[in-house]
């Protein structure tokens, strides 16, 4: 949840899930399908929450245009809440560590 004195300028438009498909750039030396499914898994998730709160009347915002970025975002009364969508695990995984330095940019 975002602080109180969070103002509510910081959701954007409606979102919606991304059609994701296969990188292609040659120049780039590393395994692109791996970056492709994480993307598919990543945009997954992102529909699951946007159907499990629209269930309940609750409709999911982007990020808006000069406010900090995030995966999800959506208010319920008069509380505000952004959501990122991070791994859990994987070699290398920092994502919980990105996720907590995005919070600290609402505070």
């Amino acid at each position: 949840m975002v602080p109180p004195h969070a103002t509510y300028d910081v959701l954007g438009a409606p979102l919606q899930v991304r059609k994701t498909g296969r990188s292609t750039v040659r120049e780039l030396n590393a395994d692109l399908s791996s970056l492709d499914k994480g993307t598919a898994a990543h945009e997954r998730t992102v529909g699951a929450l946007i159907k499990h709160l629209s269930h309940r009347g609750i409709e999911v915002h982007t990020f808006a245009r000069n406010s900090p970025r995030f995966d999800a975002g959506w208010a319920v009364g008069k509380d505000l809440f952004v959501a990122e969508v991070k791994r859990a695990t994987g070699p290398g995984c920092r994502s919980a560590t990105a996720a907590r330095g995005a919070s600290i940019a609402y505070l």
